[in-house]
């Protein structure tokens, strides 16, 4: 019996990750990632200490277009930085940081609920 849920055409289901990159509905990056339901943008960020306002503008700008952003920050190392915190409270976006893989995981499951959902992934080994 399959159980594979079946979603709208062009939703960016996160299909594998790892090894330096990503493959997003059908897709392979070679860098960290911002995802919405519908588009993926290479990130170039290899850190949380790399993450700037200017980084994730293109969040700031769309913070409309979801309900809650899922920041992946690396195997193991979650902490972000204080000023990235400030950023996304200021802008009233609701966040959850967790490492890369169950980011992604969360990622696939919140969409294919349909939720208004987005993610900032690091890319992992």
């Amino acid at each position: 019996m399959d159980i594979t849920p079946v979603l709208p055409k062009g939703r960016q289901i996160i299909e594998t990750y790892g090894n330096g990159r990503f493959t997003i509905a059908g897709q392979k990056f070679v860098s960290s990632v911002i995802i919405f339901p519908n588009k993926t943008y290479p990130w170039p960020i290899t850190s949380p200490s790399e993450i700037t306002e200017e980084s994730i503008s293109v969040l700031v700008e769309s913070a409309s277009e979801f309900e809650l952003l899922i920041l992946g920050l690396g195997s193991s190392n979650m902490d972000s930085n204080e000023h990235l915190k400030i950023i996304l409270n200021d802008n009233k976006i609701h966040y959850d940081i967790m490492d890369t893989g169950a980011a992604c995981r969360t990622f696939n499951v919140l969409l294919s609920e349909d939720r208004r959902v987005a993610a900032a992934l690091l890319v992992i080994d």
